[in-house]
């Protein structure tokens, strides 16, 4: 098999290509930016920013956790109890 080579015109034509793709890209995400209500870096939704948009706690308390865990308990022991009747 012939072992291509790449033109150096080649490479400067898919730059240029790229760089204008890279430069239609940045503006759409400008437009959708100034439509949305710039952000600055770094920010999430829920924060100063966007009160409007609540963030989702993200500690539980003890009593859910065992409540968690007490309702994982009592399914398992319904499954293992359907498991060893036979039908």
């Amino acid at each position: 098999m012939p072992k291509l080579t790449v033109d150096i015109h080649l490479l400067q034509a898919a730059l240029i290509g790229y760089e204008a793709e890279n430069a239609r890209i940045t503006a759409a995400i400008k437009q959708i930016e100034e439509r949305l209500g710039k952000r600055p870096k770094g920010t999430t939704p829920g924060s100063a920013h966007f009160p409007h948009v609540q963030e989702r706690p993200t500690r539980l308390s003890a009593a859910a956790r065992q409540r968690i865990v007490d309702a994982q308990k009592k399914r398992w022991s319904e499954y293992r109890r359907r498991q060893a009747t036979p039908i």
